[in-house]
């Protein structure tokens, strides 16, 4: 993956995000809770997946067969379907969920894809030292929260720090405003036209 093609899913840090997979979740499910028994699946799911199959096997409860490792070292989780595993071919129509699997894409992720590659990079220190598990859960991981701030608040930050690295203990310390319970996502119209007035 070239550097410009950052997305939140892939960060390119020896890490990805699996918090859509599979498409059917129950409210509020947590990857992270259920590691030990994910970690069991997903190497089976790796080990038994055959890329040269057509038929189709409908996922069937919270799991997906086609959730798996993506690397030898088993630290990037996802989807072995999806196009960029198979030289462009998408086989998520596999699952029986192969539209929902294609237009799944967060809020969160979708303000992400619409920064610019230093704001990106900026912003993805704050995730430094999480694995997948760790970094596809919400609870854990501060960048889900942050990019609900939007676009425009995102991209001053990271300018007004000239996109300098930031660990996450010293970012909220500088920036206590983001540790209080406001919620962004409810004042990100707000912030958005202060940013755009001033």
């Amino acid at each position: 993956m070239k550097p410009e093609n950052i997305t939140l899913c892939f960060p390119h840090t020896g890490k990805s995000c699996f918090a859509c997979c599979p498409p059917i979740r129950p409210a509020g499910y947590e990857h992270i809770q259920h590691r030990s028994i994910l970690r069991r699946m997903l190497q089976e799911n790796t080990e038994a997946f055959n890329g040269r199959s057509k038929d189709k096997i409908p996922i069937t409860g919270f799991s997906c067969w086609a959730l798996g490792y993506l690397d030898k070292n088993h630290q990037l989780i996802g989807c072995l379907l999806h196009p960029a595993q198979n030289g462009g071919a998408d086989l998520r129509y596999r699952t029986d969920y192969g539209e929902k699997c294609e237009r799944e894409f967060c809020p969160e992720a979708k303000t992400f894809a619409g920064l610019r590659l230093e704001v990106k990079k900026f912003w993805l220190h704050l995730a430094e030292g999480l694995d997948s598990f760790s970094y596809s859960s919400r609870g854990l991981n501060p960048l889900f929260e942050m990019m609900n701030w939007g676009v425009h608040l995102l991209s001053l930050v990271a300018s007004n720090e000239n996109y300098k690295v930031f660990n996450k203990e010293s970012f909220f310390r500088s920036y206590p405003f983001f540790s209080t319970s406001t919620p962004a996502r409810a004042n990100a119209y707000l912030m958005k036209w202060l940013v755009e007035r001033e």
